[in-house]
């Protein structure tokens, strides 16, 4: 009969709308994983400099042990642990996170599973932010609009930042010159590591501050370290102060200590006072143009800035 038949072929067909339904779930959780992966790489790579383009497929594989083996033994576990038969759950529970882990380490494991790049432009990672969060969650022109959005900020992603020449860190501890490679070169290997490594960091570079400080560029004898940047003189010196300072014929004097009337024929001096009120400073050497940006210049005047005030002389 004909109810028979379509009963017949409604059996026959059930393991393939079941294939179609799994296959369904699996591409969902591709998609959903491809745009979380999305949103999270723009502030991972702005911040960190780090992306891992082999994120879809380590979730990829993940997510089906996850949703087929984990969270469904959990949620058995949790129903029979009043009944203390909660032990075979939670050991094919844990088998499956010990599968998911062994996915994790082989992920890992394969040729640039992570990748090390520049920090983009503050306005590139806006657009891409604001424009795919707009392509995912609006509908018309609008999503239109945030894919081309999204387009323009990877263009500026892409063509990157102006790099500046030279770098001093907040308390003067250390100073980075950019060498005729490209390549930022401390001037101190030990001190400010986490200045110089966030440094070599934004720049996309994997180099620690040890291996970064022997390449060319600086010409250090023991307190005084000397270089050319783009045919400016530079000197950087560290100690207490209490030693003559040669300042003839350098264009950027940086000291470790208070200059106070030292170097006054020097045309750009920075030393632990201008650090102390402006914070971490960037110059960008362009001919016979200096541009100096400092931290504290950028912050602008907001409530919250921290004005730091000159110690009082004590009455006499």
């Amino acid at each position: 009969s004909g109810q028979r038949a379509a009963h017949d072929e409604a059996v026959r067909a059930w393991p393939w709308r079941l294939v179609r339904h799994a296959a369904a779930a699996v591409m969902l959780a591709l998609v959903t994983t491809a745009i979380a992966g999305t949103m999270s790489s723009i502030p991972a790579s702005y911040h960190f400099g780090r992306l891992a383009p082999y994120s879809l497929v380590a979730n990829g594989l993940a997510f089906p042990v996850i949703g087929i083996v984990v969270m469904p033994m959990a949620l058995v576990a949790t129903l029979l642990m009043p009944l203390g038969l909660e032990a075979l759950p939670l050991l094919a529970m844990g088998q499956g996170l010990q599968l998911v882990l062994a996915i994790s380490d082989l992920v890992a494991d394969l040729p640039h599973a992570q990748m090390t790049v520049p920090q983009s432009p503050a306005v590139a990672a806006i657009f891409l932010a604001l424009g795919c969060a707009a392509f995912c969650l609006l509908a018309g022109p609008v999503r239109m609009a945030g894919l081309g959005m999204a387009g323009l900020g990877l263009l500026l992603a892409l063509a990157g930042r102006p790099l500046p020449d030279l770098l001093v860190d907040g308390t003067a501890g250390n100073a980075a010159l950019r060498n005729v490679g490209g390549l930022l070169v401390p001037a101190v290997t030990r001190k400010s590591r986490f200045s110089v490594e966030r440094w070599l960091q934004s720049d996309g570079d994997n180099a620690s501050p040890g291996e970064a400080a022997k390449r060319i560029g600086w010409t250090c004898l023991a307190a005084r370290c000397e270089a050319i940047v783009k045919g400016r003189r530079i000197a950087y010196v560290t100690g207490d102060g209490t030693a003559p300072i040669a300042c003839a014929g350098f264009d950027i004097m940086i000291a470790s200590f208070p200059l106070r009337g030292a170097c006054r024929t020097v045309p750009i001096r920075i030393d632990r006072f201008n650090v102390w009120r402006s914070g971490p400073h960037a110059l960008y050497i362009n001919g016979r143009d200096v541009r100096i940006l400092t931290a504290r210049g950028l912050q602008g005047d907001r409530p919250w800035r921290i004005i730091p005030l000159a110690r009082a002389r004590p009455f006499e």
